[in-house]
């Protein structure tokens, strides 16, 4: 009687003769390594398996192909995939209603706002622009409160980090928006310096700068000869 044949687990299709007891050995005996050999009587190859007992300690050899054909192996991906990170983060730096002065305050909804800073202010142009933010579905945003409109007041000092630079403490987060509405009610020469300054801090943060028009404007021709006029803003 013939040893049974069971189905060759490295070549699909191609039939082996299998000794008996093999599959007693391969259920209970997990230190069984199996050998393939090929052979041929003239007609096709044929695959005969034999096996032996591997000692104690001793590594299993890798899988050697001998058969013709195209072999897949999976290898265990570890790379890590690379992490999104925000992008639409903005920074408010004005006077507010209350709140701590030149310290960066993250806040995650409209309600935070009022309850640190007080919410609208009559004479804060950022206070309307973070409600307008969380209406319009903001998640997150930073905001610095000065004890002042002035240049000086808005842009700080960088050694002391007050002003804009109290962003400088929200490290490891960041933020890809600054807002500084109240530089646009500054004369020309105060404006220059609130932008100047913010514009080379965007810069090094890699992150945008929305600059607010003055109030008086009204139409696109004042806009225009606004920007023309104004230094810095010539080539915008």
């Amino acid at each position: 009687m013939s040893a049974p044949r069971t189905e060759n687990p490295i070549v699909p299709g191609v039939r082996t003769e299998s000794p008996r007891g093999l599959r007693k050995l391969l259920v209970h005996d997990p230190g069984v390594s199996l050998r393939f050999t090929a052979s041929s009587n003239g007609q096709r190859p044929k695959l005969r398996v034999s096996y032996r007992k591997l000692s104690e300690g001793t590594p299993e050899p890798m899988t050697e192909y001998l058969a013709p054909g195209v072999f897949i192996e999976e290898v265990p991906f570890k790379s890590h995939a690379i992490e999104g990170v925000p992008t639409s983060t903005p920074a408010f730096i004005d006077i507010f209603e209350q709140g701590p002065i030149s310290k960066a305050v993250k806040i995650d909804c409209y309600a935070d706002f009022e309850r640190v800073f007080g919410g609208l202010h009559p004479r804060s142009e950022a206070s309307h622009a973070i409600r307008q933010y969380y209406l319009n579905g903001g998640r997150v945003a930073w905001v610095v409160r000065v004890d002042g409109a002035s240049p000086c007041k808005l842009t700080g000092d960088p050694a002391a980090q007050t002003g804009m630079y109290a962003l400088e403490g929200i490290a490891p987060d960041s933020f890809n928006i600054l807002c500084i509405p109240a530089a646009a009610n500054l004369d020309e020469e105060g404006f220059a310096t609130v932008i100047s300054a913010a514009e080379k801090y965007c810069s090094d943060k890699r992150a945008f700068l929305i600059i607010d028009p003055p109030s008086a404007i009204k139409t696109k021709d004042e806009m225009v000869a606004w920007m023309q006029t104004s230094q810095g803003l010539a080539g915008c």
